[in-house]
């Protein structure tokens, strides 16, 4: 990712630190033609069991319990469903595709939801490269929030 994008990507994130969450909302619905140009991603938890992701990349998922999201073939995918797949096709297929389901796990880029922690809703581990800020509710703060640019996902050759 050029300077460009990173300086944009820090630029926003210093913005949005310490927002309030209705302001947050706001500022996504304002700015998202901007995101998806330029490929960025907002990721903050919503209600007390959602993680939010929107801009060059929409989706919501369930994380209610502590949740890992591997980036798989283009998309997130809970890593608890890929190793019920990896069990399922090790008992009844004799092993069949388990090589395939390991090279897409292997150094998969993740995002680790870690809710109800340090007095937030929501804090998250994730080795993408990106940019982090606090979100606020009622001056407290409610969760942690970052900003990624969605080509940072593709594997590295």
């Amino acid at each position: 990712m050029n300077q460009t994008l990173n300086t944009k990507l820090l630029q926003i994130s210093q913005k949005l630190n310490n927002i309030e969450y209705n302001d947050l909302i706001v500022y996504i619905r304002d700015n998202i033609d901007e995101f998806r140009k330029n490929k960025f991603v907002i990721v903050y938890g919503a209600s007390d069991d959602l993680l939010e992701m929107e801009g060059a990349f929409d989706n919501e998922y369930d994380c209610i319990s502590k949740r890992k999201l591997l980036w798989v073939d283009n998309n997130f995918i809970y890593e608890h469903k890929l190793k019920e797949l990896y069990d399922y096709l090790n008992d009844e297929f004799d092993g069949l595709f388990i090589n395939n389901i390991q090279n897409l796990c292997q150094d998969a880029k993740f995002i680790e939801v870690n809710p109800k922690v340090k007095n937030c809703q929501f804090e998250y581990t994730t080795n993408i490269p990106c940019e982090w800020f606090n979100v606020m509710m009622d001056n407290e703060l409610y969760c942690k929030g970052f900003i990624f640019n969605i080509e940072s996902l593709q594997k590295e050759n």
